[in-house]
């Protein structure tokens, strides 16, 4: 299967890092913004080899847009829409005539010196002939040889880490820190010192994955069959994507697991943030055994600070943990003292995720209902 095809069949609204990304760009793109932005994130996250500037007809859509202009087709037009196209399609044939006027007078036109009319008319006729017989040139967006090159080393490290899990984690963060800068280099291309470059770093899953690796890079004794665990989740996501994009022998023996990973990848990523919360909790009780060490928690914990202001997958894990701990634990006939626990827990949490402004306009907001209740 072709890229093209591929984009095609892509299912963008199951996609929960693709709406994460739309749902963050303001305003709000437009139809055609939409498809060019579109395009821009399959190349840097999903396919490297697909080209951002095919022909795009009425077929040529995916899903997402197919079902956006179904729904537009069931609309009634009103007679103001149809007078509107009908003026759009006017001004439209006006600027055509005009531009076909511009060409028709440009022949006319006196030749440029050392440059005589026969030799411009032959340079015309090759360069129509080579329009219609070659094929279009190379686009600047599309993948470079040494990208596909780097692609498919990071897929055999994604494959040789899942191995290392099982035989030997000595090196398994040290593969892991590789395939995190490959994957970089690949959807954020080559590094540069400007604001576009950092948000993309900011809200980018492999750098995410870094700063998770930095704490038990530094205290190796605390890496463990839950700390290899949301790194494990990810490659194999990754790695099934380049079976389905790369490999077609794969494809064909894997193709169920592969198509089951791809169908359920919101469901994984939103697994792996579970894990990454689930593990400060068990840093902190592990203290209690002399199994962990402060500084590591507040070095993860301030991971997790971070990533929740920027992830929306990991905000939305820490919503579904807290609907699950009030519908199990925290409910109306627990004793009070879990209620006044959990409740300092949740202001604690809200209180390190909230932005400074926010901190200090709230703090200005008790004074001033301290001040009216004294006077």
């Amino acid at each position: 299967m072709d890229p093209i095809t591929k984009y095609k069949n892509y299912d963008f609204l199951t996609d929960e890092n693709w709406t994460a990304y739309i749902s963050n760009k303001f305003p709000a793109p437009t139809r055609s913004q939409l498809e060019k932005i579109r395009r821009k994130w399959y190349q840097s996250n999903i396919d490297p080899s697909f080209d951002v500037k095919f022909d795009v007809g009425s077929n040529d859509l995916p899903k997402e847009e197919v079902h956006k202009s179904d729904d537009q087709k069931e609309e009634p037009i009103s007679e103001e829409n149809q007078s509107k196209s009908a003026m759009k399609e006017d001004i439209k044939e006006e600027k055509k005539h005009q531009n076909d006027e511009k060409t028709e007078l440009k022949p006319k036109e006196k030749p440029t010196k050392g440059v005589s009319s026969s030799s411009q008319e032959h340079q015309h006729n090759a360069n129509c002939s080579h329009s219609h017989s070659a094929a279009p040139p190379k686009d600047s967006n599309t993948p470079s040889m040494m990208t596909n090159v780097l692609f498919t080393v990071e897929g055999f490290l994604k494959f040789f880490f899942l191995l290392s899990i099982v035989l030997s984690s000595d090196f398994s963060t040290s593969v892991a820190l590789a395939i995190c800068v490959l994957a970089l280099i690949r959807q954020c291309k080559r590094p540069r010192w400007n604001k576009e470059y950092a948000e993309k770093l900011i809200y980018n899953e492999y750098f995410h994955n870094i700063w998770y690796i930095v704490p038990f890079f530094l205290f190796p004794r605390q890496q463990n069959f839950i700390y290899f665990a949301p790194l494990a989740i990810h490659a194999w996501i990754g790695l099934c994507e380049y079976i389905n994009l790369k490999s077609e022998i794969l494809m064909k023996i894997f193709k169920g697991p592969v198509d089951k990973t791809r169908k359920n990848r919101g469901y994984l990523m939103s697994l792996k943030q579970k894990i990454e919360i689930f593990m400060l909790f068990n840093l902190v009780i592990m203290i209690f055994f002399s199994q962990s060490n402060l500084l590591i928690v507040i070095l993860y914990s301030n991971y997790l600070r971070i990533k929740y202001v920027v992830n929306r997958n990991l905000m939305m894990a820490f919503s579904e943990i807290d609907v699950w701990i009030r519908n199990r634990i925290v409910r109306e006939s627990s004793p009070r003292i879990v209620k006044w626990i959990y409740s300092k827990i949740c202001a604690f949490c809200s209180y390190m995720v909230t932005p400074t402004n926010l901190k200090k306009n709230e703090e200005k907001k008790d004074e001033k209902k301290e001040e009216t209740k004294s006077s």
